[in-house]
C-alpha cells in the first residue's frame, strides 16, 4: 500500500499490478483467520467480496462523477476485501479524514507557493486520494498493536 500511495503522489496513478496483489494477498489473509478451509473460510470470504463489490459500485459512481481515479477505486475495493466487516466503518472514516488532511494540506501548499495553476478552481485540483487509502489500511494494520495497550 506504501508502494502505491507513493506512485499516486508522483504520478497519480495506482498500477493494476499492485492493486492485484493487494487482492490477491487477501485470500492467505483470510485461511490464517479462519484456520483454514472449512465453513468459517466460507464466510469470511463471502463477506468480504460482498463488501468489496458494494463499495466498487458506489466508488464507480464517484468515478463517473470523476471524484475519484480508477486506481482509487480499484486499490480501495481490493483494501476493503482485507478489512473485518466490524471494523470497515472505521476504516472509511479515517481514509475519508485522512483525505481531508490531504485536501487541507494539498490547498495550503498551492497558497504558500503560488503555483501556476493558481487560478485552478480548487474542485479541480486533482489529489493522491491513494495516500488516503493507504492511511486506512495502515490503520487497519496497525489496530492489533494499538489495542494491545488498551485495557
Amino acid at each position: 500500500m506504501i508502494i502505491a500511495a507513493r506512485g499516486d503522489m508522483r504520478h497519480f496513478t495506482i498500477t493494476n499490478r499492485l492493486n492485484m496483489i493487494i487482492a490477491c494477498l487477501a485470500i492467505p489473509y483470510w485461511l490464517t483467520i479462519s484456520h483454514g478451509f472449512d465453513l468459517h473460510f466460507v464466510n469470511i470470504a463471502k463477506q468480504q467480496i460482498i463488501i468489496a463489490g458494494i463499495t466498487f459500485l458506489i466508488c464507480n459512481v464517484l468515478f463517473y462523477l470523476n471524484a475519484f481515479g480508477g486506481g482509487d477505486v480499484k486499490m480501495l475495493t481490493a483494501l476493503l476485501l482485507w478489512i473485518p466487516v466490524d471494523t470497515v466503518e472505521r476504516t472509511i472514516l479515517v481514509i475519508v479524514l485522512a483525505g481531508v488532511c490531504l485536501a487541507v494540506i494539498m490547498i495550503m501548499q498551492r497558497m504558500v507557493h503560488r503555483t501556476p495553476d493558481i487560478k485552478t478552481p480548487i474542485r479541480k485540483i486533482k489529489l493522491p486520494y491513494g495516500v488516503a487509502i493507504a492511511a486506512g489500511g495502515l490503520f487497519f494494520a496497525g489496530q492489533p498493536f494499538l489495542n494491545a495497550f488498551v485495557k
